[in-house]
Parts: structure tokens; sequence; C-alpha cells
């Protein structure tokens, strides 16, 4: 059985601010890393990381940002799960280069800009063909209307 996520609300929030300004700028995606807290592994988080992509409606994550990340998050007790990015115009599903692009069984948030709607994939290959998994994910408002 696939664990459902929790995007808190304020995550969600900084999502969509970077992803709309992105959008109206000149149709760019916005993307990064998603992170959870070992003590919290079903709430997800961003670390934002520069679309390396010359070109609009496509994303590209430098290898060696991508890799500081990971190492900076680590130092602050978080652990890469997985990737997001934006699609300024389109639906939250993954296109067939996000698909092949995201390593297997990790995670990959796809944020429809228009719809202001994120959706969450797991990209697996149980027989010869990668297959992506839509899992179950809620954007979430802390008990005390906070962030956690």
């Amino acid at each position: 059985r696939m664990r459902s996520f929790i995007l808190p609300y304020l995550e969600f929030r900084r999502l969509h601010r970077r992803a709309y300004r992105a959008q109206q700028r000149d149709h760019d995606e916005i993307c990064g890393l998603l992170m959870v807290k070992p003590e919290r592994p079903r709430i997800l988080s961003f670390a934002f990381l520069r679309n390396h992509a010359h070109r609009s409606g496509r994303f590209e994550i430098d290898e060696l940002e991508m890799t500081a990340s990971k190492r900076a998050s680590g130092r602050k007790g978080l652990r890469h799960v997985g990737l997001f990015h934006s699609h300024p115009v389109g639906f939250a599903a993954l296109g067939a280069r996000d698909k092949a692009s995201t390593p297997l069984n990790s995670l990959h948030l796809v944020y429809d800009v228009c719809a202001r709607e994120p959706k969450l994939w797991r990209v697996v290959r149980p027989k010869a063909r990668r297959k992506v998994i839509n899992v179950a994910l809620k954007v979430q408002r802390s008990p005390n209307g906070k962030a956690r």
C-alpha cells in the first residue's frame, strides 16, 4: 500500500508564488528537490534550485547544484525523496521526459500553475517499462494554523 503525503499550506503557498512569477515572466518552470524530516517522513518541503533549461516549458537541474543542495539539507536534518517542477500551462502529469529522467521509486511532484493543483507521482518499473503511480497528497494547514 502506497503511503499518502502532506504538503503544508505554507509550503504550498511558497510553491505557488514562485511558480506563478516564473509563469508570468516568460512561461518558465521552477524546479528543485522534495525533502522530508526523518521524524516526519510524510510531510514534504521544497529545496528550490535554479532551472538551467534554455527553453520555456522545460526544466533542467544541474547535478553539482543538486548534490550541494542535498548535502546542505542533510546538515539541516532533511532527507531527499524526489523532485518537483511546475507546469506553467498544462496538467500536473509527468511527461515522457519527466518519467524517463526521474529516478526509479522516487517521488516527483508536478504543480499545475493555472489550476493551482499539485500532484504527486512515484515512478516504478514493475516489468520492462517505467510506470507512474499517483500518490495521495493533501495540502493541509497544521492544527495551530501554521506550517509544520
